[in-house]
């Protein structure tokens, strides 16, 4: 009987290493540790102006606080009125306020807050009218918002002058002068405005 079962395990073993033989080997995708994204860091400036634009970067981390370099984030905001917010990271300040920007990788969210300050404001004061071909008068431009320092580039159409900085003094040597100003402030944010100067006989000499 002894024998008999002997014969039968050396007949059955040649099965079993033929079985183990037809087994997949593993792949190289199944063979590689599993990578959970477990957190998002996410930087941007802590202020624009409005019509300002500014880009916010994103990193995702696995449980190992390794960076995941292929990581597809999804950019969006809490606050769509102050700001704008582009599917790379992109922002644009649209109105005065505080603004929620979030950036979301594999479920989880990071969100960072951006004050979205007041825009360039300029206006440009002096004369309104001056004698043709008077003696030089100056204008000057006014600026508020935006971030300091600011640089003036002025024009004149119908008339002819020099700048200085925020200043302009020049002559209308024609029936009017187009006066124009754009103040380029320290984030490049540019604010264009023009004042009409007429030339009129009875005004004062500046």
């Amino acid at each position: 009987m002894r024998t008999r079962q002997r014969l039968l395990l050396l007949a059955l073993l040649p099965l079993a290493a033929a079985c183990g033989e037809d087994r997949a080997p593993l792949s190289p995708e199944s063979a590689k540790p599993h990578f959970v994204i477990t957190q998002v860091s996410v930087t941007c400036p802590d202020t624009i102006s409005v019509g300002q634009g500014s880009q916010c970067q994103a990193y995702a981390y696995d449980q190992n606080n390794n960076l995941v370099s292929n990581a597809s984030i999804t950019w969006g905001t809490t606050t769509p009125s102050p700001i704008s917010v582009s599917g790379t990271g992109g922002i644009t300040g649209l109105a005065v306020g505080n603004a929620v920007v979030q950036a979301t990788a594999d479920g989880v969210t990071t969100s960072r807050n951006v004050y979205v300050k007041p825009g360039l404001s300029v206006s440009i004061y002096g004369p309104g009218s001056v004698k043709r071909f008077s003696d030089s008068c100056t204008w000057g431009a006014s600026v508020s918002g935006g971030t300091y320092p600011y640089t003036f580039d002025w024009s004149a159409s119908g008339g002819s002058g020099t700048e200085s900085g925020s200043y302009f003094t020049g002559s209308v040597i024609s029936a009017y002068m187009t006066l124009n100003v754009t103040v380029t402030d320290a984030n490049g944010v540019q604010k264009t405005v023009s004042r009409i100067i007429n030339a009129n006989a009875s005004s004062n000499v500046c």
